[in-house]
């Protein structure tokens, strides 16, 4: 995936985030027979937190053969094949029990460069998402755009259950890229503490303590 030149005040609002961890995927359209190419990344800001230590890392595989196998760097597939294949969790491997949230964001490039992003873009992929009220899924909070997950998730290894399994491109996604332009998906992940976190009614999304919406980088 080709380095992109990010504004220094950008980058300062990155570095004041409590806690955030992005896994980026780069999506190659070239016309309407579109390969995808996912190139994964991972880049991990420093937490502020001072209590424990709250670190996570996100987990990507994919079914094969009926076997759910990691992603590997680099993998392809066609845009035009339909629903595809992509499990995205995420994992604690810190020494705090905590609350976490993610969102996923697809930005459409041109090959001149120009990026298109929000519900124009948002309207060609179709998430196959796991949310709902019980423990182990996600609550869409509309205010933030983030999902949130319903459970605290342990130190030391433990793991959510799935933000999403699938994803599928559909109707004339192509024309907002033209050829040689690409689509780069972007699963941006942030968690603060969950002991001692004041929130009234115990759900992630009334913690304390998450990002702004200028510090998350928006």
């Amino acid at each position: 995936m080709a380095a992109q030149n990010t504004p220094e005040p950008k980058r300062k609002r990155i570095r004041r985030r409590a806690f955030a961890l992005a896994l980026l995927c780069l999506i190659a359209i070239v016309g309407a027979g579109a390969t995808l190419a996912f190139t994964t990344q991972r880049a991990e800001a420093e937490n502020v937190l001072t209590f424990k230590n709250v670190k996570m890392r996100i987990l990507e595989t994919e079914l094969v053969g009926g076997n759910e196998v990691p992603v590997e760097d680099g993998s392809s597939v066609r845009a035009d094949k339909g629903e595809i294949s992509r499990i995205v969790r995420v994992e604690n491997v810190g020494t705090a029990d905590m609350y976490v949230r993610v969102r996923p964001v697809m930005v459409a490039k041109t090959a001149e460069g120009n990026e298109t992003v929000g519900p124009e873009v948002d309207a060609h992929v179709a998430y196959t998402l796991n949310v709902g009220t019980d423990a182990n899924k996600w609550t869409y909070n509309p205010d933030d755009g983030w999902y949130y997950y319903n459970s605290p998730v342990t130190a030391e290894g433990g793991t959510t259950a799935e933000l999403m399994t699938a994803l599928e491109f559909n109707g004339d996604y192509y024309t907002l890229t033209g050829k040689g332009g690409s689509f780069e998906m972007t699963i941006d992940a942030q968690a603060v503490q969950s002991d001692n976190n004041v929130s009234p009614d115990g759900t992630a999304i009334n913690a304390t303590g998450w990002p702004s919406t200028d510090e998350a980088g928006e």
